[in-house]
C-alpha cells in the first residue's frame, strides 16, 4: 500500500508540474482564460498532493507498532533500538552566498547541505524531502513568473533561488542502492555530478575500476550524469597530460597544498 501511494504521488506531482507549464504557456500566449483554468486545476492538484503526502507520513509513524513492541520486554527494547535508527531525519541546510569569479564575471552561488541524509533506514523519507524541496523551488519560480500579481522583474533576473546542480559523493570501493535510486529520482530535475570521496584509500588500478562500474551501472539505469563540454576536457587533458573520465575523484586534507 505504501508503494502504491508513492507511485501515485509521484505521478499527481508530475501532473501538476505539467498543468503548470500548461498555465505558463497560456499566460505567454495572453490567453488568461485557459490559464485561469489551468491555475485552478493545477491548485487542486497540489492540494492532492499534500493530502496523499500528509497520508503517507501518518502510515510510516503508525503507533500500533511500538505500543504492540513496548509490552513484550526485551522484544520492545529491540523494536525500540530499530525505531531510533529510523529516527534521523533529513534537513536542507542553505549557507549565505558567496561570490566566486569567472573571467570578468562573478557568479553568486549559495551551498545547500542535506545533514541527515543516509542515516535513515528508510530511504524513501531522505528522498522525499530533498525531492519535494527542489520541486518546491520550481514550483513557486513557476508561479512568480506566471503570477497575473505585479511582477518585481529585478528581482527575478538577479536572484534565482533554484537548485542547478547536486555534487553527488559516492563512498569509495561501493556503490550503494541509495546512491542509484537517489540519483534516478533526481537526475531529470537537477544537474547531478557524481563524485567519489576519498578517493586517496584506493590505488589507482582500484580507482580506474570502480569509475567505470559507476559508469556502466549509471548507463544501465538510465541516469544521466552532467556531461561536461568536451573541448574544457580536451583542453585540460592536454595541459595536464592525462585522460580525465568521469565520475570525478577527490580527496580531502586539512592542510593546504604546497604551492
Amino acid at each position: 500500500a505504501d508503494e502504491k501511494r508513492r507511485v501515485e504521488l509521484q505521478t499527481l506531482r508530475e501532473n501538476a508540474r505539467a498543468t503548470r507549464m500548461e498555465m505558463k504557456r497560456a499566460a505567454d500566449a495572453r490567453d488568461f482564460a485557459l490559464a485561469a483554468e489551468k491555475q485552478a486545476e493545477a491548485a487542486a492538484l497540489q492540494l492532492e498532493c499534500e493530502t496523499l503526502q500528509s497520508a503517507l507520513r501518518e502510515m510510516r509513524r503508525d503507533p500500533t507498532t511500538g505500543a504492540a513492541a513496548c509490552a513484550e520486554g526485551d522484544e520492545g527494547d529491540e523494536d525500540h533500538s530499530k525505531k531510533s535508527l529510523t529516527s534521523s531525519t533529513v534537513r536542507v541546510s542553505r549557507f549565505d552566498p558567496f561570490c566566486i569569479t569567472v573571467g570578468k564575471h562573478e557568479l553568486v552561488v549559495s551551498l545547500i547541505d542535506t545533514p541527515g541524509y543516509g542515516e535513515n533506514l528508510n530511504t524513501v523519507d531522505s528522498f522525499d524531502v530533498i525531492t519535494s524541496h527542489v520541486e518546491g523551488l520550481f514550483e513557486a519560480q513557476l508561479v512568480a513568473e506566471t503570477s497575473g500579481a505585479e511582477r518585481d522583474y529585478e528581482r527575478l533576473r538577479n536572484e534565482d533561488p533554484l537548485v542547478h546542480v547536486c555534487l553527488y559523493f559516492i563512498a569509495p570501493h561501493r556503490l550503494k542502492h541509495i546512491d542509484v535510486e537517489f540519483m534516478r529520482r533526481l537526475h531529470k530535475k537537477v544537474n547531478i555530478v557524481p563524485i567519489i570521496a576519498k578517493s586517496d584509500t584506493m590505488t589507482t588500478k582500484e580507482k580506474e575500476e570502480f569509475k567505470l562500474q559507476v559508469r556502466e551501472t549509471l548507463a544501465r539505469e538510465g541516469i544521466e550524469p552532467y556531461a561536461f563540454d568536451p573541448i574544457s576536457l580536451r583542453a585540460m587533458e592536454a595541459q595536464d597530460r592525462q585522460e580525465y573520465k568521469p565520475p570525478w575523484a577527490v580527496i580531502g586534507s586539512p592542510h593546504p597544498h604546497p604551492g
